[in-house]
């Protein structure tokens, strides 16, 4: 076995075991096929296209959507029903953060502000219209200028602000992941009432309780209070593993930034607790189901 035969089975570890078994020999024999010189065997490196070609392999294998294990399959659902939570969280992130602009004592529409908040809301809806590579693109560019705003900061703020993107990079990542050429764009009519459901419940309640006097207390916990109660309705009606899975793993996501902002007031005690209990309640439900014979992968 030549030096450049063990780096392409070394390449090829990327992917599951029950692929590899089945179609590494025959991978390693056509990535050889053309490279016959004894310096290149000895020296030689896997090329750029098929170092890439096989990460992109991997994310669809490990992450697959149909014609794989049944846990390669319920692995590929997690991934996009945290995609599809991440587009909710941020499209009512979004709506919250334009309307406190325009509301008294906001800062105004700020054109290039704007236009970070109506990204993720336009990739929101591209994405259960099926433009998907459209919502790839804004989610990918956002996050990008937000990992560029990190620069800018220094010091003991610098935990809470990374905090605050946790969301958007682990909704741009599982959008990436699971949403994948061989994965279906969700088209159903659930995914859009879901969209107008965290569009329109956000705007109601942030419209309500600004001129009460509770918009400094209750906005910044108003969309993790949110997925809270859709953990415990998902817990009560007992849901799929899958959408456990994805709840825990967003709840898991929110949970820094309230350690870090909101555990100095009674309301952030409470929802930190809260989270806390729910998320666990979610994953220990989440694991039993995908343990269990004749795995339903459906959310």
């Amino acid at each position: 076995m030549s030096r450049l035969e063990n780096r392409y089975r070394g390449l090829l570890r990327v992917l599951p075991g029950w692929y590899r078994s089945e179609r590494e020999e025959e991978m390693v024999g056509l990535f050889l096929a053309d490279r016959d010189d004894d310096l290149d065997l000895e020296h030689g490196l896997p090329g750029w296209g098929e170092t890439g070609a096989t990460l992109a392999l991997a994310v669809r294998t490990r992450f697959a959507a149909s014609g794989a294990p049944a846990r390669a399959v319920a692995a590929g659902d997690v991934v996009r029903l945290v995609a599809l939570l991440g587009v909710l969280v941020q499209s009512a992130y979004a709506v919250q953060g334009l309307l406190s602009s325009l509301l008294p004592e906001g800062e105004g529409l700020v054109p290039p502000a704007v236009a970070l908040e109506v990204a993720p809301l336009v990739g929101a809806l591209a994405l259960v219209a099926g433009y998907r590579g459209v919502a790839k693109s804004l989610f990918v560019v956002v996050s990008l200028v937000s990992l560029a705003r990190l620069g800018q900061a220094f010091g003991p703020e610098v935990p809470l602000r990374v905090s605050w993107q946790v969301p958007l990079w682990l909704a741009t990542l599982a959008l990436l992941a699971g949403f994948h050429r061989d994965a279906t764009a969700p088209v159903r009519v659930r995914s859009r009432w879901a969209l107008a459901a965290a569009v329109s419940g956000t705007a109601a309640v942030t419209l309500v309780i600004h001129p009460i006097g509770l918009y400094a207390t209750v906005f910044p916990a108003l969309v993790p209070a949110a997925v809270v109660v859709t953990g415990l309705a998902h817990l009560a009606r007992r849901g799929s593993a899958v959408g456990s899975l994805a709840l825990a793993v967003w709840i898991a996501a929110m949970l820094p930034a309230e350690l870090l902002s909101l555990t100095h007031s009674g309301l952030g005690r409470v929802l930190t607790v809260a989270m806390t209990v729910v998320g666990t309640a979610l994953l220990v439900a989440g694991t039993r189901g995908l343990r269990r014979p004749r795995l339903t992968v459906t959310p």
